[in-house]
């Protein structure tokens, strides 16, 4: 099931995934069922239809009014309640022993990702469009000025859980998100870094999956990732992606509290470790100052390298190995190596207090008292506790 929403500057983009889906040899163990939103503006092809329509995926199937399955007209694909809609109605029309949720759009495991749309601005590709200023969130609809948060995804997948559910957006690989849908499937893919517009290969990774349609959701995942790398591996080197084991995120979990909890407790006598074990960290989309996304397990690491203190580098180690147990499959071109790290799972960590007050997006999510969408990690787990005494001593 693919939740492709194409209301903004994605449009073309979605345009072009879904030929690819069309190249794929049909199979009947396989539906393909894509729910595809557009908007005026960004491309006139196939009719310039601007509503939501629905598609059983055929082979050389192309996106028109007349080839859709279901007209819903203007769907807000922002919405949580569209969202389970979509996979009620799927699971209804197609009943299967696996289903995976594809949800295709600008992500930012948090924010708004603005640097696909501004680049196509700047090169007259596409129109200025107005863009909410969000975080935590994904599947953003222009029309209807609305975007999923991780918390509407984890409500509307409560009662419709599926095996897998793919990003194919930016950023949305982080140890927040995965937390949020540990109950809402069982494997978790999706990248650490910016995604192209053109993000995952379609025609090559559910064609190997109609070729053996008895693959495990963890061998999907494991293609997905090996497809990805063939994809850009020679031509874009900045790419990641990982295929998360979302089972074992309460370990992870588990992990996390008591070594954030040794951090807050250590903060006075290691704040200069802790501080370069986080400066030896780069930082995901380097080049957009909005962004506040490490590797975890980098930073665990840098943290054992750095400390000598034997609880906190203990904790430490037991946190990344909880990491390594998580991740089914990872890819990382070679400049997301090194100080990215790239080994999963990213997660929230601005480097100073000054940064996280003028974190220009900010919401108040990574505050425990928030109500307004809030995060589950953010909540439950102690990772916020630590970063705010981290804050007050690192101003």
């Amino acid at each position: 099931m693919v939740f492709m929403n194409g209301d903004n500057t994605l449009e073309p983009d979605g345009i072009i995934d879904f030929k690819e889906m069309a190249k794929v040899a049909e199979n009947p163990q396989i539906n393909v069922v894509v729910q595809f939103d557009r908007i005026p503006g960004f491309t006139a092809e196939y009719g310039d239809w601007t509503q939501t329509l629905r598609f059983h995926m055929r082979q050389n199937l192309v996106p028109t009014k007349e080839n859709a399955l279901e007209d819903i007209g203007e769907a807000n694909m922002g919405d949580g309640a569209v969202l389970r809609d979509f996979v009620r109605w799927g699971k209804k029309k197609f009943p299967a022993e696996h289903y995976m949720l594809v949800i295709w759009d600008h992500g930012q495991g948090w924010r708004l990702m603005l640097e696909q749309a501004l680049a196509k601005q700047k090169s007259g590709h596409a129109k200025p469009a107005p863009f909410p200023t969000t975080y935590r969130s994904v599947s953003h609809d222009e029309t209807n000025n609305d975007q999923l948060y991780n918390s509407e995804i984890q409500d509307a997948l409560a009662e419709e859980k599926v095996d897998v559910i793919g990003y194919d957006a930016c950023l949305m690989s982080m140890v927040e998100t995965a937390y949020a849908m540990r109950k809402a499937a069982t494997v978790l893919i999706g990248s650490e870094e910016l995604e192209p517009g053109t993000g995952w290969q379609y025609e090559d990774w559910l064609g190997k999956l109609c070729a053996r349609p008895t693959m495990t959701p963890q061998e999907l995942g494991r293609l997905l990732v090996e497809s990805y790398e063939r994809t850009y591996a020679d031509r874009d080197e900045k790419r990641t992606l990982s295929a998360i084991d979302l089972t074992k995120i309460d370990t992870l979990a588990r992990a996390t509290t008591p070594f954030s909890d040794e951090l807050i407790g250590k903060c006075a006598t290691e704040l200069e470790q802790i501080k370069t074990a986080r400066s030896e960290c780069a930082t995901y989309a380097p080049n957009d100052n909005r962004f506040f996304h490490v590797d975890f397990a980098r930073f665990c690491e840098r943290i054992n390298a750095n400390s000598h203190d034997q609880e906190l580098c203990r904790l430490a180690k037991a946190a990344r190995d909880t990491v390594s147990q998580c991740v089914i499959a990872n890819y990382a071109g070679r400049e997301r190596r090194g100080n990215f790290g790239s080994n999963g799972l990213a997660i929230y960590f601005p480097e100073s207090k000054t940064r996280y007050a003028n974190d220009e997006l900010e919401e108040g999510g990574y505050q425990k008292n928030n109500t307004f969408y809030p995060v589950a990690f953010v909540k439950e787990q102690h990772w916020a506790d630590f970063l705010h005494t981290y804050w007050d001593k690192v101003p």
